[in-house]
């Protein structure tokens, strides 16, 4: 499997189908936690990209969880967010994140960036 995009809406999930259409690489979205968690643990994505902003989603714990699974472990999260406080990156740092995109009210990540930083991780 390749790469799991979790987010109650499809605009995540567009923007990175979009940043990676000249490649290919699977991409599945999903909309909950449950979901995400059988997901992860059955197909073993090399990446999962979530919203940091759908709080129902609670990334830190969420994170958390997944990386403590022995299963696992070697996924690595990126979390898109707009919320820029220093406590929530900390949190997300030390619940095992990755990587932490800003995408804020006018600004999201460029998607040839996007796609070269999803590249370099694959490789």
């Amino acid at each position: 499997m390749g790469i799991i995009v979790i987010d109650q809406s499809p605009e995540l999930y567009w923007f990175v189908s979009n940043a990676l259409l000249q490649d290919e690489i699977a991409l599945k979205h999903l909309q909950t936690i449950q979901a995400g968690e059988k997901s992860i643990l059955q197909e073993l994505p090399e990446i999962v990209i979530l919203n940091g902003d759908d709080k129902s989603l609670l990334p830190e714990q969420f994170i958390n969880k997944m990386r403590n699974h022995v299963f696992s472990r070697n996924t690595l999260f990126i979390v898109i967010t707009a919320d820029n406080s220093f406590e929530f990156k900390r949190n997300l740092l030390i619940a095992g994140a990755g990587q932490i995109l800003y995408k804020g009210r006018g600004y999201s990540p460029s998607p040839k960036f996007f796609a070269s930083l999803i590249k370099w991780f694959l490789n």
